[in-house]
């Protein structure tokens, strides 16, 4: 696996060509990754925008930048206000499941579904709705020029890549119902909350040569249909 190189304190380029960078937050349960993702000089796209992390992205973006806000999943929206209100072009992208929740729970109206984006990324950078599930998850790949072409996909809680279980008593007994633990996971809700598994397995083709980067700490490089040929799925 590539190792990510550090460029300061918080944020790190994942690939060599620096397409991506991430930085860990603090959240509710846990402490998930935001990543950002350049798409041309002046725009970025930042996935699962972290609370606290406005101010080290600065140095990374131009002066006013147009960013793609994206929650990729319901339980993945607490920094979306802090970046909407500290940059002026913006624009929040979220699932359907994701937007009710954003209407009950933040001040955000009106977030665009992924669709809308079709025709508006380059080429390198895909944005994927999964077919319906209870996260309301979304994922983005990204192709690189790292080793002939190393895609990154960027997923959110479905899987899961824990190196350890550190974390409060009622922190871990939460892990232990969802299923999880140290190592690759499909998180329990996720899995059963899939509707169709033959789409999710469609939709999840890709190149053998690929790098899986979690919102939950870790990165693995597989071909991510291994996931769902294994059987962790079903």
């Amino acid at each position: 696996m590539q190792v990510a190189v550090q460029t300061d304190s918080v944020w790190q380029a994942v690939d060599t060509g620096a397409t991506i960078h991430r930085a860990q937050y603090r959240a509710d349960m846990g402490a998930p990754y935001c990543a950002l993702i350049k798409l041309t000089e002046e725009s970025f796209l930042v996935y699962s925008p972290g609370r606290g992390l406005v101010e080290s992205a600065r140095h990374l973006l131009p002066a006013d930048p147009q960013l793609l806000l994206l929650a990729p999943a319901a339980g993945h929206t607490l920094g979306l206000e802090e970046w909407k209100s500290a940059y002026l072009k913006t624009r929040v992208i979220a699932s359907d499941f994701t937007n009710e929740r954003l209407r009950v729970k933040t001040s955000i109206n009106g977030a665009q579904h992924p669709d809308s984006l079709a025709n508006g990324l380059p080429d390198h950078v895909r944005i994927h709705v999964l077919p319906d599930n209870s996260l309301g998850e979304v994922w983005v790949s990204v192709e690189t020029e790292e080793a002939g072409g190393t895609v990154y996909w960027l997923v959110c809680d479905s899987f899961m890549n824990l190196a350890t279980l550190d974390g409060s008593p009622i922190l871990r007994i939460l892990m232990k119902l969802y299923g999880l633990g140290i190592g690759l996971q499909v998180h329990k809700v996720f899995k059963r909350g899939v509707n169709s598994k033959h789409s999710m397995i469609g939709r999840c083709n890709t190149s053998p040569m690929t790098s899986v980067m979690f919102c939950c700490p870790a990165m693995a490089r597989f071909t991510i249909t291994k996931i769902f040929q294994s059987g962790w799925l079903i």
